[in-house]
């Protein structure tokens, strides 16, 4: 049991008192329950109530949706008012919430009442996609075009104008009028990167965290520092916890590590912390994972976040 959670005996000697010294929250548990399904609290910005399953295969917490607003009713009637508007949910609307410089470990989420800060983005990850942008030049500013971008890290499609001393090199990889080989081009091979480091196409993941209070996601863009982290994490629920990752319910926190010119940057650490029920499932599938994939190449590839994080190779 988590060091924040203190239990009592109560009067009746099945029964467990269990206090949380986080939330001044008190419950009153069977000792069979706190024994055989072990109540498991969660504190990571959103205080997240779960239970261990014995049917969940790999002992993993099952979390209700009915903690999360955006997979409640709610959300349906939000779509519908926009629609009565003629408006339509898009990707401008979420939140973006960038890696932060320098190696920093805490997530700066904005909003209109003011910043959040936070050790940790919890919730579920709704929608993960794959993306790579190739800027015209090693240290892109925000704003700026890139020359190409991809949406599935084969074929790239050409966004922003070539500069001279890129054109040989995107040559030798076109493979239409605005389209490139994405695996082979120059600039996505090893030692292409600023100082010959890394690579200069910068492979990306989109994740979409939906958090506990909120009825939209979260975007994170995950920059190749952090690519390996989160790649081997995501492949996992499927292999190991086998669970969709529409059902899986993750942290996200930030570590400080130095890339191989010594520059330090913030890579994320995935943490699987439960999952949502079959049913629940499908329910974060149709209200997110299927109507984000429509929307997911409006969302603009921005140097946003830490670029100084290298790719690990291998």
């Amino acid at each position: 049991m988590p060091e924040h959670l203190r239990g009592d005996q109560a009067g009746n000697k099945k029964e467990r008192v269990v206090r949380c010294n986080s939330c001044v929250r008190v419950y009153v548990v069977s000792s069979r329950f706190v024994h055989r399904e072990l109540m498991v609290h969660f504190h990571y910005g959103a205080k997240i109530m779960s239970k261990k399953s014995e049917e969940q295969g790999g002992g993993l917490a099952i979390i209700e949706a009915s903690q999360f607003a955006g997979l409640s009713t709610g959300v349906s009637a939000v779509r519908e008012n926009l629609e009565a508007t003629g408006e339509t949910l898009n990707a401008s609307d979420l939140v973006r919430v960038p890696t932060p410089p320098a190696g920093g470990t805490t997530w700066v989420i904005s909003s209109p009442s003011g910043d959040e800060n936070a050790k940790a983005l919890t919730g579920v990850l709704c929608f993960y996609s794959k993306c790579g942008v190739l800027w015209p030049s090693h240290d892109p500013v925000p704003g700026s075009m890139p020359v190409l971008r991809t949406w599935d890290c084969e074929v790239a499609e050409q966004v922003g104008p070539i500069p001279a001393d890129m054109l040989d090199v995107l040559e030798a990889c076109r493979t239409g009028e605005r389209t490139f080989d994405w695996n082979h081009c120059g600039y996505n091979q090893w030692g292409s990167g600023k100082n010959g480091i890394g690579k200069r196409c910068r492979e990306q993941r989109l994740l979409f965290i939906l958090r506990q209070g909120a009825l939209l996601p979260l975007l994170v863009t995950v920059q190749p520092g952090s690519l390996k982290n989160v790649v081997k994490f995501v492949k996992s629920l499927g292999l190991q916890s086998q669970v969709p990752y529409y059902r899986a319910v993750v942290e996200l926190t930030l570590e400080k590590v130095a890339n191989k010119g010594g520059q330090p940057y913030s890579r994320i650490v995935p943490r699987l912390v439960g999952v949502l029920s079959a049913e629940d499932g499908e329910k974060v599938r149709t209200l997110w994972t299927e109507p984000l994939s429509k929307i997911v190449r409006n969302v603009t590839i921005d140097a946003d976040g830490d670029v100084d994080g290298d790719e690990v190779e291998g």
